[in-house]
């Protein structure tokens, strides 16, 4: 019988993803998971790819950890989400890194069986993302996450360097958070050339280098935090 990729995909987080995630509180809406802390919210989103066809669906999981006022003041904004997405959190990343040590997409296709995709997704949740959540569930905990320098940290999770200043003046040590945004303000002044890499299907990837400029929404961003702060920069 010809396999339905799509209906395999639907499936999969139906029975495998949704399952395990919903035992450990969290509720879902469309691909996006949210499990609701004090202060805090985890997400979790399953990105299926743009080039998904009929004959190969490919996706990855991205995690994320997100707090209401850190995300108003950082976006200047006084609405929020309703349900958050990865796009909304101060600290995030992929199964890929935390598991694999690289970016990672799984893959339904015609050659893969939907029962060994379904096992190593089961395995990666029950293994690596749900203790990673069990682990970081207050302010206080990604507080001592974040100061680990990236290369020891046990999970590699990515964070919004300017959040973090947020974090810090707003829930931890102040005089770090200081430090970390007049430093971070010293850099933004200089001018930078950009990187913008375009990844073709094939997997090529072209590579330009913009101008020397300065950025200048990030340096107004790093003033309104010092200004609401009363931090001289």
């Amino acid at each position: 019988m010809e396999r339905d990729l799509t209906v395999e995909f639907k499936t999969l987080v139906k029975n495998i993803i949704t399952p395990q995630l919903k035992q450990t509180g969290f509720k879902k809406k469309n691909l996006n998971f949210n499990c609701v802390f004090p202060n805090l919210t985890q997400s979790l989103n399953v990105q299926k790819s743009q080039y998904n066809h009929s004959e190969s669906i490919r996706f990855t999981i991205n995690l994320g950890f997100y707090n209401s006022l850190i995300f108003k003041i950082s976006k200047d904004r006084v609405d929020e989400p309703q349900f958050v997405t990865s796009d909304n959190c101060f600290i995030w990343g992929r199964t890929g890194m935390l598991i694999y040590n690289s970016d990672y997409w799984y893959e339904l296709d015609h050659i893969k069986e939907y029962e060994k995709v379904s096992k190593q997704i089961e395995n990666d949740l029950k293994n690596h993302v749900l203790p990673l959540f069990t682990k970081l569930q207050t302010l206080d905990a990604l507080l001592d996450f974040i100061r680990i320098d990236y290369k020891y940290r046990p999970f590699h999770l990515i964070a919004n360097i300017d959040d973090v200043s947020l974090l810090e003046l707003e829930f931890g040590d102040y005089v770090r958070g200081r430090t970390i945004l007049k430093r971070l303000y010293s850099e933004a002044i200089i001018p930078k050339s950009t990187k913008h890499t375009t990844v073709h299907p094939d997997g090529r990837e072209d590579i330009r280098w913009s101008e020397p400029s300065v950025n200048d929404f990030h340096v107004n961003k790093l003033i309104r935090i010092a200004k609401k702060y009363k931090i001289d920069i």
